[in-house]
């Protein structure tokens, strides 16, 4: 079966965002499940890890968990985990054999166009980092960002290639975003580790694991925030290998019950 029919393709309005669906039957997680405190799974610990499809997952010392996706692998499996709201279709696909960067061919999953990649599990707080290969030069106009989607989808907060905390609504910066004015942008061939971080409702854009801008002097930038969905998103010239995703946090109890309950585990 190929990536694009394992896709689900959702229309995405201005006013809210399509939020992932729980799955009714337990995915039976093929990836590698360790501890942070290298003491063996436990049986609740070994439950959640097969809600996921998961290259690695991490359980940490403070009941938070990690979740680390290799679309370098191409496992098709990786992708039940995610679904993608966009108006057109295979805006989101697995690489070809013959593409890559100028010099070399790289394998990962592929972005273009404008679209919406969500991670299926809701969670409480969250860090997100992506590994990036643009195959296009961008502008300033231009989006790619780290998001967290909370309230239902309607509100999106997130980071912009690490140097902007950004407000969403649909796939357009308010004005609301700190710093307002951004030019930053990516050059052709240029490879990239960016994200965020939620802590204590702030949230910090990152770059590198290196906090580079956040919004602790603007309170009002997260108002209400909530559980919600980590994930990407994009407009513009945007086009290029996104090699990982790592996110980091605590699930949101009730997601989990509930999801935990579908599952039958």
């Amino acid at each position: 079966m190929s990536a694009s029919i394992l896709l689900i393709a959702l229309l995405f309005s201005n006013s809210a965002t399509s939020v992932p669906t729980l799955n009714a039957a337990p995915l039976l997680s093929d990836g590698l499940i360790s501890r942070e405190d290298q003491q063996d799974i436990s049986e609740e610990q070994q439950r959640i890890a097969q809600l996921f499809r998961a290259t690695e997952i991490v359980f940490k010392k403070d009941g938070s968990i990690s979740l680390r996706y290799d679309f370098e692998s191409k496992r098709e499996s990786l992708l039940e985990d995610w679904s993608v709201n966009a108006r057109k279709k295979n805006v989101v696909r697995w690489s070809r054999g013959y593409e890559g960067k100028t010099t070399t061919v790289e394998d990962g999953l592929i972005i273009a166009d404008e679209g919406m990649l969500l991670h299926r599990a809701k969670w409480r707080d969250a860090n997100l980092n992506v590994d990036y290969l643009s195959t296009s030069g961008t502008r300033s106009q231009d989006l790619l960002a780290a998001i967290f989607a909370y309230d239902r989808g309607k509100r999106i907060v997130g980071s912009h290639l690490g140097s902007q905390c950004v407000q969403l609504k649909g796939l357009r910066r308010t004005s609301q975003c700190i710093p307002r004015a951004n030019t930053t942008t990516v050059s052709h061939d240029e490879r990239l580790s960016f994200g965020y971080k939620i802590e204590k409702g702030v949230l910090y854009a990152t770059k590198s694991g290196a906090s580079m801008v956040n919004t602790m002097e603007n309170p009002k930038f997260t108002r209400d925030l909530g559980p919600g969905f980590g994930g990407l998103a994009w407009q513009g010239r945007v086009q290029g290998f996104v090699f990982s995703v790592t996110i980091e946090g605590h699930l949101d109890a009730d997601w989990l019950k509930e999801a935990l309950d579908k599952a039958g585990l």
